[in-house]
């Protein structure tokens, strides 16, 4: 390429990725433009979209959604498949037999392969449409994360062809390496590939570009240059240009959907994760080149926020910070009145900190739960406990943040008994926010399980999904896979997790019905309103040692603290009382175990000191364990 003063730049977010705006690229094409280069973005994602989705209120809105999650990889990189690699009868019989059993398998199997047959049968016409927006573009730049690989490529080989001098890159989450390297050395047609964060290398390769002198650039792998692959992250994130999100913004309205894409907004606070640099969670694949934590000043986040929201009109900002800093949690407001703010945070945080982030405007947020069993939390290496989960959950009720996570399943070294007992559990949480649902465990590239397989007692290989997208033997695509699968068993439904499944939908369920564990009174009597369906509804009332245990163990005592205090006779009782009260606390079966070696809620102990006060007008059987039947009513 020649010399050019100004370059025309074309960034690209291929299916399958979200619909909202990329952060990515609109931080480069921020910097492109102080640059003083042209520089647009092309989503393609949302034109795939609305392909997908169809018109108004159909059965297929909201389809390409669905096909963004790893429930239907490979077969939505498989859709853009014949427009990379030449036709194979085989492949396409296999994943055809593939896709259908994905389809029966899933509730919402039927529309979503009707919206990917779409895809599959117009993925010609859709890859030539984007190919000739390329067309007098200097360089094009092409993000590919989790399930964009193929789009991707098949839209730079086609640009290749037509546009030979243009300069076609590629970075994201699927160039890390080694994923980078093996796209850089098996497509030709790529002429660079971006390893790591990209904020400093771009501007760089621009420059090289403007001046004709092709130069190494550390983690910038190019035709013909040898460079060091390892990349240097960022370490002031001040220094960015506040994003630009204006191309998503007029693509979204000229394809007419300001309704089924609302004005939601990508921001970060930090990157890396602080927990996880010095604890990782064993599942974890994020931060692939540095788990360092580096987080932006209070004062250019809270400016930041503020000139978006003022040039996007947006109502809801999405932070994609791994966990919220302890620093933001202190700061103040964050938003206009107006504006619901999002975070992923750790579910350890104290009640009068949630209070405090739904005050300033954090309303959503996306706490790592996971599990309701602490010996699977140990095995994840999450660093809390079961009660600590579900404390946060009642916190997040009281104070009206929306809560939305997953329970995870089928870890290494686990017991499936331990999904029966947190089956037979939930029903004391169903006046909580349920989770989304219960996730089969993925082996991600650069978590722990990938990376030291044999310090958990697995053996994996590259999912053998990756066959139906490459024509290579397992050993050409290993290199590409994001996605692993154990080799050493025979991953099959087992009764424990059906129980936690069904219970799970039972909860969910319950929760449309806004079921309620109330308490309200003084510390020396307490009335509860209970409409659970295993326990309600009722009205009970509580007075004398009973409601004072209650009354301590709502403001998070915890209960060996409060056993002593039973026993030296710190509340005024007869000895008859105190007996009783110790008598049900300490019962195996009623009381979950790791709650006594953390933090209980009144809510737990409830059904015990109602067994324990013998009250003559309640049915006792009852109150102090769930149905039999687990979830069911």
């Amino acid at each position: 390429m020649r010399g050019k003063a100004r370059l025309k730049i074309l960034l690209v977010d291929p299916p399958f990725g979200p619909e909202t705006p990329s952060l990515a690229l609109a931080l480069l094409s921020a910097l492109a433009l102080q640059l003083g280069h042209s520089c647009d973005v092309l989503h393609w994602n949302l034109v795939v979209a609305g392909l997908c989705n169809g018109a108004g209120d159909t059965e297929d809105a909201g389809r390409y959604g669905v096909l963004t999650n790893a429930n239907w990889f490979p077969f939505n990189e498989w859709a853009f498949r014949p427009a990379l690699f030449a036709p194979d009868p085989h492949t396409e019989l296999r994943a055809t037999l593939g896709l259908s059993r994905r389809a029966i398998e899933l509730s919402d199997g039927p529309a979503t392969l009707r919206a990917l047959w779409q895809v599959r049968r117009q993925h010609e016409a859709l890859v030539e449409e984007a190919a000739q927006r390329a067309v007098g573009a200097d360089v094009v730049g092409i993000s590919t994360s989790y399930f964009q690989n193929v789009p991707a490529l098949a839209l730079a080989r086609r640009i290749k062809k037509h546009e030979p001098h243009t300069q076609v890159i590629l970075g994201g989450a699927n160039c890390s390496s080694p994923m980078g390297e093996a796209l850089f050395d098996h497509f030709d047609f790529v002429d660079a590939v971006f390893l790591g964060e990209a904020e400093t290398t771009f501007p760089a390769y621009l420059d090289n570009l403007v001046r004709n002198r092709p130069a190494p650039i550390r983690s910038v792998l190019q035709r013909g240059l040898t460079t060091p692959t390892t990349p240097a992250p960022l370490t002031d994130l001040d220094t960015l240009p506040t994003p630009d999100f204006t191309s998503w913004l007029d693509q979204r309205n000229a394809a007419n959907r300001t309704r089924t894409v609302p004005t939601g907004v990508p921001l970060e606070a930090s990157r890396g994760c602080w927990w996880g640099a010095k604890h990782a969670c064993a599942f974890c694949g994020l931060n692939a080149d540095n788990r360092t934590y580096r987080q932006k000043s209070l004062a250019r986040l809270t400016n930041e926020v503020r000139e978006v929201e003022r040039a996007t009109a947006t109502k809801a900002v999405f932070m994609t910070d791994n966990c919220m800093s302890p620093e933001v949690v202190r700061t103040k407001t964050l938003t206009s009145a107006t504006t619901r703010l999002f975070f992923e945070v750790r579910a350890s945080l104290r009640r009068d900190e949630l209070r405090d982030l739904a005050e300033r405007g954090i309303s959503m947020v996306q706490p790592g739960i996971e599990s309701f069993d602490s010996d699977l939390l140990r095995l994840m290496n999450k660093g809390t406990r079961s009660a600590t989960n579900v404390e946060f959950l009642r916190n997040a009720m009281e104070f009206g943040v929306w809560t939305t996570y997953n329970l995870l399943y089928d870890l290494p070294g686990e017991d499936r008994t331990w999904y029966q007992s947190s089956a037979h559990r939930i029903p004391l949480l169903e006046h909580l926010m349920p989770p989304n649902g219960l996730v089969h465990l993925q082996y991600q590239r650069y978590s722990e399980y990938v990376d030291h397989p044999g310090d958990y007692g697995i053996e994996l290989r590259p999912s053998k999904d990756y066959s139906l997208l490459y024509p290579w033997s397992e050993d050409q695509y290993e290199n590409l896979a994001y996605l692993f699968e154990r080799t050493d068993q025979v991953t099959a439904q087992a009764p424990g997790f059906e129980d936690l499944g069904r219970a799970i939908g039972s909860w969910r369920s319950a929760y449309g019905r806004e079921p309620r564990l109330e308490m309200e009174g003084t510390p020396d009597q307490l009335v509860i309103n209970d409409t659970r369906s295993n326990f309600g509804p009722r009205v009970v009332t509580f007075d004398g040692l009973a409601a004072q245990v209650l009354a301590a163990l709502a403001h998070r005592r915890a209960l060996p603290g409060l056993l002593r205090a039973l026993r030296a006779r710190e509340f005024s009782s007869t000895p008859d009382e105190v007996t009783a009260i110790l008598d049900a606390l300490e019962l195996d079966g009623l009381v979950w175990r790791d709650d006594c070696r953390d933090a209980p809620t009144w809510w737990v102990a409830l059904p015990l000191l109602q067994h324990a006060t013998e009250r003559p007008t309640l049915d006792h059987a009852m109150l102090s364990q769930p149905a039999a039947s687990g979830a069911s009513r």
